[in-house]
């Protein structure tokens, strides 16, 4: 079978090679026969003006070459009309596979513009979750050194001198300064790269981290300008505390905001766990945790050393 459609398809090639030049010479041996036919015709016309069949054999003769002419023109009226129609087809071929290949190209192009698309919405999430980290650290480096500053009270309330007590406040008050002007860029930052979503859920979550973060601020002028004054019994620490815990809060809220960790309903006792939530939202909240943990014992010598 398979050498029956190699022959056929070896045929069909010769044909498509050939039938140009058949056309050709068949149309050249028309015209050649006619033209004989009709100079044999004159010359008959000038030799006999009367018409005589003549023998036998030469009208079988006559009407051999009368055939012959006949057949070499049919010939060349279906040479010309299978060319005609190869041409046809060729070209319909020609026009359906640029369709194809023009399809096939679309296609080619739309997946590329959605590689691209998902990669960019990779990198902006990618952008977005950097921003948070460092929103959680700036906010966190700040609530360490007014942390800093609340467990020194004791020790700058010794001092007599109120220079003396102003000094060591100024120590520390510069570093929140520094932290404050960091917190700031980076929560801009964070804005900057969710200010066109549409819901505006996180933007608001991040302006509810600079407001929380502007509180324990506040209170951090507050004792300073105590301390330098030298009046302990104004200091309230519940004041203190509630700052503290409402930086914390809302740096929580942003990651749970973020990305919210998936509820079961198959088991009820298990929604909100832990455990189950996705590996890279436990490691985000494992760094936060880091973070607290790293503000609040070292303390802020320990902080810039290693340049957080």
């Amino acid at each position: 079978m398979g050498n029956e459609v190699e022959t056929s398809n070896g045929w069909r090639a010769g044909w498509q090679a050939s039938k140009g030049f058949l056309a050709v010479w068949f149309g050249m041996t028309t015209f050649l026969l006619v033209a004989l036919a009709v100079v044999q015709g004159l010359d008959l016309r000038y030799k006999h003006p009367w018409v005589s069949w003549g023998t036998i054999p030469e009208a079988f003769a006559a009407v051999g070459t009368v055939v012959a002419v006949g057949v070499a023109v049919a010939q060349s009226l279906v040479i010309s009309r299978q060319a005609a129609k190869d041409a046809v087809d060729t070209a319909k071929r020609f026009e359906a596979e640029i369709a194809a290949a023009e399809i096939r190209h679309q296609a080619e192009l739309q997946h590329q513009r959605d590689l691209a698309d998902l990669q960019q919405s990779l990198l902006q999430k990618q952008e977005q979750r950097r921003a948070i980290v460092e929103v959680a650290r700036a906010a966190f480096r700040q609530q360490s050194l007014v942390d800093t500053l609340w467990q020194r009270v004791p020790e700058i309330y010794e001092l007599l001198n109120r220079q003396d007590r102003a000094d060591a406040v100024n120590t520390i008050s510069e570093q929140v300064g520094l932290a404050t002007a960091s917190f700031t860029v980076e929560s801009n930052n964070a804005i900057a790269l969710f200010i066109n979503e549409d819901d505006g859920l996180m933007v608001g979550v991040l302006n509810d981290v600079s407001a929380a973060v502007d509180k324990l601020r506040h209170t951090d002028n507050y004792l300073r300008k105590r301390l330098i004054l030298g009046e302990e019994h104004h200091l309230d620490p519940n004041d203190y505390h509630e700052s503290q815990l409402e930086v914390q809060n809302s740096v929580q809220r942003l990651w749970m905001t973020f990305a919210p960790p998936p509820t079961s309903t198959d088991d009820a006792p298990t929604k909100g766990n832990p455990l189950n939530w996705p590996c890279h939202i436990v490691a985000d909240m494992a760094d936060v945790a880091g973070l607290i943990g790293l503000f609040m014992i070292e303390g802020v010598e320990r902080s810039a050393a290693v340049g957080l």
